[in-house]
């Protein structure tokens, strides 16, 4: 996730800043988990649309006031909206769903709000007040403190929610009639309050998760980025050096050599030329495009070839592969013309394309040559072939024998189990629950979530709720401590099985004990707290990715409350009325979980597989555009000598000159990058035009040199080739492994030689 500059956050309204969750400028796991947050307030609304209409049902009932029935579609229409408008941001990425989404959750939050504000002037009334009318027990709005506690996460920002829920909890007792006693409403709202937080939390923390994720996404990509464009770099380099090598120093090379017009030489510079301008043309984006290239680039030499091709299959193909295709294959022909020998030569050029493969052969029948004993600076040969080939994973092999022709093949394999293979940098499970038990902030929740139980059923103790008060604090600490096993540091963040257990055990021990020392006829109302908090341990369990556990947890709670309910001759729609919420409950947690699992796992997928598209993308632009730029300085510096050649005129001794400055400083930029366009540059044309043989060699290339190192030697390399007047100057930048020697210089003319190495002071090499 990019952070914004100073300059765009000033302009952020300060609600965004502090209370809302920002809408632009998310990573799309943030983006992607929000919505489905939002969808979940729909689903958490619809869970409790039928306790709230039994609470307005026994309001209206008992005030006469048919207007309560308003509170239904207050409170239920907005989250489902929400919901619905998050599903369709999901499905289709639509800003104006999401848009709605957002406004649909502030709707909820805001009436929310008002309802329980002005909830004192018109009494939305506990059932406590209200027995005789058959209300439930549970005031209407804390029994929607669930939904807007996933409204909250999903809209605001985590302190702004949790300080929302505080303030509208404290708002909500105030509304409580006076005969209703503070003891009772504390329980209520501490039993909901903590319910509310407990969701608040672990959604938050899925949502923070997030964020960071996409943090490290856009590290990554920044990484991928910079890395594509070294290696573009690099490669556009390659590319370029091998265009000069294999088209303008071969005529260069040729100028000295020859005398007369060389009709040979000049059709050799028109060739030059036209390839100069069709470097600049798109590359082949199919085999059967490479195969029009290469019967053009065949005609050009003026040498008969046969051009076959066999395509089976004409899918497209990655650009640096066709180019290094074709480059490849014309280096492969023109040797084949320049090294096979006189006379009648049979040249040919196969192509071959299957779904998976293409493969080019470039061969001749001429005199051929011993592959192991090639000369070290064939560079056309290891430069342009085979390390064009291996820069694009193909590879090639050259079969040749003194006297028995030569056979160059290059070929290129699609592997289709890449789009199958994990994209390197991919993480496929990047929100980890595992691991949120263990923080600081879970371990202080979960204990004040059990403070809360433990003021609770200290109250109906204290009530004379239950037959033995001692059981019943016992069953408190047990839950205590299956709650502690919960949030224990585990190695690798893994509850082991036989901890999952005994937490089963030990909760569900605790409910039994706490549920068969209940004094009270009829509901047991909270004095049935130990069911909540079983489902709060379920729910840390499913965190935990134990879901077996957690579901065989609140199996036997819903079993034993069932068995309870039968003993003491209640109906069974008292263990139904107690069940069905945390058992609603805890399947949403499930699906959630599920849910969230897999849509981040999705993400992450699609996160990698565009940042490795647009890393290549950018990789191609990069060394298009280097390329380009490379061999327009070449090409405004050869033109003038090759159009002077092409044009067929005598080869006159300033031309001789030109063409051999020309090609020792084109050679130069080949063998020695490092003094390219540097002081050294003019240093070495001047010493050459004084009749110095100069070699420049850059042996420490592809590793760069830092800024006080290629001043060094740039400075000891310009002063040695001003002082040279005769014979030979050699100067070679030394390998890296050789630092802190970092550069050697011979000047031999012939009377007094000299042989030096330059290192690198202290202070620079430190």
């Amino acid at each position: 996730m990019t952070s914004r500059s100073p300059t765009a956050r000033s302009q952020v309204l300060w609600p965004e800043l502090f209370l809302l969750r920002p809408v632009d400028d998310v990573g799309p796991q943030t983006r992607n988990l929000r919505r489905l947050v939002t969808t979940l307030v729909a689903l958490a609304a619809c869970s409790v649309t039928p306790f709230l209409a039994v609470d307005v049902r026994a309001m209206t009932s008992a005030s006469g006031q048919q207007w309560y029935w308003l509170v239904l579609p207050v409170l239920v229409v907005p989250p489902v909206v929400a919901g619905i408008a998050g599903r369709m941001a999901r499905r289709l990425d639509s800003r104006r769903a999401g848009a709605w989404a957002r406004w649909s959750l502030l709707a909820t939050l805001t009436l929310f709000a008002l309802l329980c504000l002005t909830a004192g002037l018109h009494l939305l009334i506990p059932s406590d007040d209200w027995a005789e009318a058959g209300a439930s027990r549970s005031h209407v709005l804390v029994t929607y403190l669930i939904v807007v506690a996933v409204a909250a996460v999903a809209a605001l920002r985590p302190r702004a929610a949790v300080a929302y829920l505080l303030t509208l909890g404290a708002a909500i007792s105030a509304s409580y009639p006076v005969a209703v006693a503070w003891g009772a409403r504390t329980v209520e709202i501490l039993i909901y309050l903590t319910a509310a937080l407990e969701d608040l939390s672990i959604l938050a923390w899925l949502l923070i998760q997030a964020e960071q994720f996409d943090e490290e996404d856009a590290r990554e990509r920044a990484l991928r980025l910079e890395l594509a464009t070294q290696a573009s770099l690099t490669r556009s380099r390659q590319e370029s050096n091998s265009f000069i090598h294999d088209h303008i120093l071969s005529v260069l090379r040729a100028v000295p050599m020859l005398s007369g017009r060389a009709p040979d030489l000049r059709a050799a510079a028109r060739e030059t030329l036209a390839s100069l301008h069709e470097a600049r043309r798109p590359v082949p984006s199919r085999p059967s495009e490479l195969a029009e290239a290469l019967a053009h680039d065949a005609s050009r030499f003026g040498s008969d070839v046969d051009l076959t091709t066999s395509l089976a299959a004409d899918l497209p193909l990655p650009s640096d592969v066709a180019h290094a295709l074709r480059e490849a294959g014309g280096e492969a022909l023109r040797n084949s013309i320049i090294h096979a020998g006189r006379g009648p030569v049979a040249r040919s050029i196969a192509l071959k394309a299957t779904a998976d493969t293409v493969t080019l052969r470039v061969a001749d029948d001429g005199c051929g040559f011993d592959p192991t004993n090639a000369p070290r600076d064939r560079f056309g040969l290891r430069e342009s072939v085979i390390a064009a080939m291996d820069g694009v994973g193909g590879c090639a092999e050259i079969d040749s024998q003194p006297g028995r022709g030569t056979a160059v093949t290059l070929s290129w394999r699609r592997d289709r189990a890449d789009a199958e293979r994990p994209v390197p940098g991919a993480r496929t499970a990047p929100l980890a629950l595992v691991s949120c038990m263990e923080s600081p902030t879970a371990r202080l929740l979960s204990g004040l979530i059990f403070l809360a139980y433990i003021v609770i059923a200290c109250r109906e103790v204290s009530v004379g709720s239950y037959a033995s008060g001692q059981a019943v604090l016992l069953a408190v600490d047990i839950d205590a401590a299956a709650a502690l096993m919960l949030v224990w540091s585990w190695p690798g963040h893994r509850l082991p099985g036989w901890a999952s257990l005994a937490v089963v055990v030990m909760a569900a021990s605790a409910n039994a004990l706490t549920m068969s020392q209940i004094a009270l006829d009829g509901h047991p109302g909270y004095t049935s707290w130990s069911v909540g908090a079983s489902t709060a341990l379920s729910c840390a369990l499913l965190v935990r990715s134990r879901p077996g556990s957690s579901w065989a947890l609140l199996t036997l709670v819903t079993v034993t409350t069932t068995v309870w309910t039968v003993s003491t001759g209640r109906s069974l729609w008292v263990a139904v009325g107690i069940s069905v919420g945390h058992i609603v409950s805890l399947a949403i947690w499930h699906l959630m979980a599920r849910l969230s699992a897999s849509l981040t796992a999705r993400t992450a997928r699609a996160q990698a597989v565009s940042a490795e598209i647009i890393a290549r993308q950018h990789a191609q632009e990069i060394r298009r555009n280097t390329m380009r730029a490379h061999l327009d300085a070449v090409r405004s510096r050869v033109t003038p000598v090759l159009a002077a050649i092409a044009v067929g005129g005598a080869l006159s001794e300033d031309l001789r000159t030109r063409a051999r400055l020309l090609e020792a400083e084109l050679r130069d930029e080949l063998r020695a990058p490092a003094f390219t366009r540097t002081p050294v540059t003019t240093a070495a044309r001047a010493a050459r035009e004084r009749g110095v043989d100069v070699t420049l060699l850059d042996d420490h290339s592809p590793v760069l040199l830092d800024t006080a190192a290629q001043r060094t030697a740039i400075e000891h390399a310009a002063a040695a080739l001003q002082t040279a007047t005769a014979g030979r100057a050699l100067i070679r930048l030394l390998p890296p492994h050789q630092h802190p020697n970092l550069m050697t210089i011979m000047i031999d003319d012939g009377a007094n030689p000299s042989l030096h190495t330059v290192t690198i002071p202290a202070t620079e090499s430190a």
